[in-house]
């Protein structure tokens, strides 16, 4: 039951929500319930990587916490904590620090630690059961590419191999980061493994600064589908086939041409991101039969009064599309809400991180997330 701060939290967004959907958008935004997971003062709330699993018959929320060092399983309907394991950072069961996480069974996941080049099978003990690494020798910039498995883009097993996204072991600020490889197949029985894929072309021979060379994942059967941060286009990789594929998933915001970082005037790495459109993670809701696609658009750097913006301040929406990947619209948040790398697919909905620092529901002994609806 929703207690008065919550119910008057859910009814401001909601006129917030029907506002933005009724003046802006070919569709509507409903806001639903919040559910607020309890931590304890060593878990961090900021967790890398978040996932909804099947554990003991029902649905639970997992947190892989790289603070505590632990993997903390809670019922999704009553939010209480189920399981808790923790994780060894070294010794003969260590897993380092990790950053991402594939649930397979309670006595199958896949630990993956970006600094080690490594994927660690463990138990429901935290007991390893086998490594994999991917380290090809310890020379700076000759690895190809490091693990990028958070909740964002989290990685994929599709029949014998895993699939996970990889950002270049390059220097970001020379136009050669962007040819370098971004996909990274794992043969998790015979252990090998193969670098492919590439960054688009609109975004090569160019420099793009901090965030736009980040880009997100998600599964639809045997479809790969990929967001990078300054395309308007989805890319689309077929596992089967082994082809690519495009379609355009634009924002209404969007600029239509992309200045890169080298070819503007602005010297500042941070205030270039702060001031660009980005778009961020696509997801795609197999219950709802749904595609989102996060959109944080650009902004001065700097306010009214010459202090600077963050992150924090870019204005947010979501691009919705059908299974067939057709812009149904586009809906923008609230402001100082919500968080756009953070969030949940149930079968009772799709949920986003409410954890924006200047949310005055933000309370750091919890981590929560608020229902969306669109129709």
């Amino acid at each position: 039951m929703l207690n008065n701060s919550n119910f008057y939290y859910l009814l401001l967004l909601g006129f917030f929500a029907f506002m933005c959907s009724s003046n802006h958008s070919e569709i509507e935004i409903i806001i639903g319930d919040r559910k607020a997971f309890n931590i304890d003062s060593k878990t961090s709330y900021a967790s890398r990587f978040f996932d909804i699993i099947e554990y003991d018959g029902r649905e639970c929320f997992l947190l892989l916490d790289h603070n505590g060092m632990s993997i903390q399983l809670f019922d999704f309907e009553s939010t209480a904590l189920v399981k808790k394991i923790n994780l060894e950072i070294g010794g003969p069961d260590g897993v380092g620090m990790p950053n991402g996480l594939v649930y397979k069974s309670i006595d199958s996941m896949y630990i993956i630690n970006s600094n080690r080049y490594e994927v660690v099978l463990i138990n429901r003990y935290g007991n390893v059961q086998k490594r994999i690494n991917i380290l090809r020798n310890t020379n700076p910039n000759e690895n190809t590419g490091m693990f990028l498995p958070h909740t964002s883009s989290k990685a994929i097993l599709y029949k014998k191999n895993m699939y996970t996204s990889v950002i270049p072991d390059r220097n970001p600020f020379d136009p050669s980061f962007y040819d370098g490889h971004t996909q990274l197949k794992i043969d998790l029985k015979s252990d090998s493994f193969q670098y492919f894929g590439n960054y688009p072309n609109s975004m090569r021979k160019k420099i793009w600064a901090i965030d736009p060379f980040i880009f997100y994942s998600t599964q639809n059967d045997d479809e790969i589908l990929f967001s990078y941060s300054v395309d308007d286009y989805l890319m689309i990789y077929n596992i089967e086939e082994d082809k690519y594929d495009k379609v355009l998933a634009i924002s209404k915001f969007s600029p239509k041409s992309f200045v890169s970082f080298n070819e503007s005037n602005n010297g500042d790495p941070t205030q270039f991101s702060i001031s660009t459109l980005l778009y961020g993670p696509i997801i795609w809701d197999p219950y709802r039969k749904l595609y989102y696609r996060m959109v944080q658009s650009g902004i001065s750097p700097k306010r009214d009064d010459g202090t600077p913006n963050t992150y924090y301040d870019k204005p947010l929406s979501i691009i919705v599309l059908n299974e067939d990947k057709e812009k149904l619209g586009e809906v923008e948040l609230p402001f100082d809400t919500f968080l756009p790398r953070a969030f949940l697919i149930s079968k009772t909905g799709f949920y986003l991180s409410d954890m924006h620092p200047d949310n005055p529901m933000f309370d750091d002994d919890f981590t929560s997330f608020v229902k969306l609806d669109f129709e």
